[in-house]
């Protein structure tokens, strides 16, 4: 690199003056000059004040004793420390013996410095220069004579290099060390900042970009630094995923998350995650995580989700029959919380309860409802008529239709033993009923009716089917049973209220001798058989 260096030489020669009027003065016709000091440093000037506005003519010749090969010395006319334009004159193009001639026109009246530069590293010593200005109007000149000597060499101050990272994440540090001591640290704006001085400092990443870090050393030649551009990268930053928190399984929800070149995964297995969409597999709650990495670390963020699951209504346990005017539980298994409905009006509902309105069918569904839907489940109901059978009253026979699975009669509320036919034959006065089962499984009660024509002491109709005797009797008595209800037929003896006492199957033959052990009192005896039943009071003293 070229260095410049500002000497003003001066040359052992004789300085005149010459005749003619005087235009100009100098201020000194031999300048003496030392310069120990920095290339481009180190200026010398002579003044020279010009009395008129006429133009000035410097005249000069050197020889190969004047300087040293590297010693390229130049003037530079200078007028009120402004350099005046073209007024740069080179005194030495390396010719040795060369003579030199320039003129200049100075502005006005006014003081002018003729210095001398040279380029490259001055060999050490004194040399000398000697110039003549001459006012070509007047003819009037002087011989300035310019002697320089340098008996040292300063070198400008040298900045090293910097060391260290050139990256840094915000909010993390780096460590930097100059190769020459003694310098000043500084940056170029604030996304770092500063920690520490001297022979180490560390370099604390603010905000992201970029940042100049200057070493800077200064000595008596001036000022130089070194510099190092560090990268502030921003810290791993995750951004906020947005989107859906509640799913149903089977289903899918999109998530999003402004931040570029994350990774979606999920903390548990009850969903998938790819490119955002969601996918659930089982019921539960799963974190949903967007990882982003990077040379600043790793940051992952987080997104809560519940997966629900659709709703299931469960299976109907209800009775896939019902009698008018009856009701019968509707039981749900392993769903609950859901509402029953019924669509023909067959059928009523009252909570858990089916009622029979109407003959017929009704389909009943259960329905149950969450955020992932509704879903129903049904079942088809018949709804079967409740019997209520006439009692038709013959003498003292009763029956009702032949067309019921289950009869049971009742005198004064209270069920009669074994009177299980369509057709009983009363032995006491009361108020008699039936309650009968249809083949549907449907229960019925008939209206109660009384008999009131049977005498105490008589014996109760079917004497021509059956015949006691002797009666009254002591406790020993012979039964004879007439066709046709010997066949099958068993033997009831009852207490007046109708409760059962004995129960004695019928013999082989016609007749049979009981003795039945009973105590004296007044009881009914009864026989029940394929063919219907009969009765006779029995008497024992």
């Amino acid at each position: 690199m070229s260095k410049i260096y500002t000497l003003i030489i001066c040359v052992f020669c004789t300085c005149l003056q010459h005749a003619g009027a005087q235009s100009f003065t100098t201020a000194s016709d031999t300048l003496f000059g030392e310069t120990n000091t920095c290339p481009g440093n180190g200026l010398f000037f002579n003044n020279i004040t010009n009395l008129t506005t006429a133009p000035l003519t410097l005249n000069w010749h050197v020889t190969g004793s004047n300087f040293p090969a590297e010693w390229l010395p130049a003037f530079d006319i200078v007028y009120n420390t402004t350099m005046q334009p073209n007024s740069a004159l080179d005194i030495w193009d390396g010719t040795t013996g060369a003579a030199y001639s320039s003129t200049f026109n100075p502005l006005s009246t006014s003081t002018f410095c003729v210095m001398m530069h040279l380029t490259g590293v001055p060999t050490l010593g004194t040399y000398w220069l000697g110039v003549q200005i001459t006012d070509p109007a007047t003819s009037y000149s002087k011989n300035i004579c310019f002697v320089i000597t340098r008996n040292s060499f300063i070198y400008p101050p040298a900045p090293g290099v910097i060391v260290g990272d050139t990256t840094v994440c915000t909010a993390a540090t780096i460590s930097l060390w100059p190769t020459i001591s003694g310098g000043t640290w500084h940056l170029s704006n604030t996304n770092a900042v500063l920690l520490g001085s001297g022979s180490l400092v560390h370099v604390n990443g603010v905000f992201p970009g970029t940042d100049t870090v200057f070493y800077t050393v200064t000595s008596a030649c001036g000022t130089s630094s070194a510099y190092k551009v560090v990268t502030i990268n921003a810290t791993a930053d995750s951004g906020i995923i947005s989107g859906p928190s509640a799913v149903c399984t089977g289903s899918s929800i999109t998530l999003t998350n402004p931040v570029p070149g994350g990774t979606w995964s999920s903390a548990s297995s009850l969903a998938t995650v790819s490119g955002g969409i969601v996918h659930a597999v089982f019921t539960g709650t799963d974190t949903i995580l967007y990882t982003v990495s990077g040379s600043c670390g790793t940051a992952t963020a987080s997104h809560i989700i519940t997966i629900g699951t659709p709703p299931y209504p469960g299976e109907v346990l209800a009775h896939e029959k019902v009698c008018t005017g009856k009701f019968a539980n509707l039981v749900l298994h392993i769903n609950t919380g859901g509402v029953w409905t019924s669509t023909t009006g067959n059928a009523a509902i009252d909570g858990n309860l089916i009622i029979g309105a109407a003959p017929g069918f009704d389909t009943i569904y259960y329905t149950v409802s969450n955020s992932c839907g509704t879903a129903s489940v049904a079942t088809i109901v018949t709804i079967n008529p409740t019997p209520a059978p006439a009692i038709i009253i013959t003498g003292t026979t009763l029956h009702v239709p032949d067309i019921y699975s289950h009869y049971q009669w009742k005198r004064n509320g209270t069920d009669i033993a074994d009177a299980y036919a369509a057709e009983y034959i009363a032995t006491m006065n009361g108020q008699y009923s039936v309650d009968v089962r249809s083949n549907e499984l449907c229960s019925g009660s008939s209206d109660t009716v009384s008999i009131t024509s049977l005498a105490a002491n008589n014996v109760v109709a079917g004497n021509q089917y059956i015949a006691i005797y002797p009666n009254p009797n002591n406790g020993t008595f012979t039964l004879t049973i007439h066709a046709p209800l010997r066949q099958d037929a068993h033997i009831v003896i009852s207490d007046l209220v109708g409760n059962k006492i004995r129960t004695i199957d019928t013999p082989a033959a016609g007749s049979i001798t009981l003795s039945p052990g009973l105590p004296a009192g007044i009881y009914i005896l009864s026989i029940n058989g394929a063919e219907g039943s009969v009765a006779s009071k029995l008497i024992i003293n």
